[in-house]
């Protein structure tokens, strides 16, 4: 069956967005990056851990 392709940088199909609370700096990941953080640390910016905004949440709020 061919299901039509979704555009990979789509919020509404990813993990979520971690965003950094000091710059503001956002970055769209994936349910897989999101595995990656667990297992390896979490990404940091600013010197600071980036906070993860859920795709549904990052969605509603209009901001990437």
């Amino acid at each position: 069956m061919n299901q039509p392709s979704v555009p990979a940088d789509d919020p509404a199909n990813s993990g979520g967005i971690v965003r950094c609370t000091i710059c503001n700096k956002a970055t769209i990941v994936s349910v897989s990056d999101i595995v990656g953080f667990i297992r390896s640390g979490w990404p940091r910016c600013c010197g600071y851990v980036m906070t993860l905004a859920p795709a549904r949440q990052a969605n509603d709020s209009g901001n990437v």
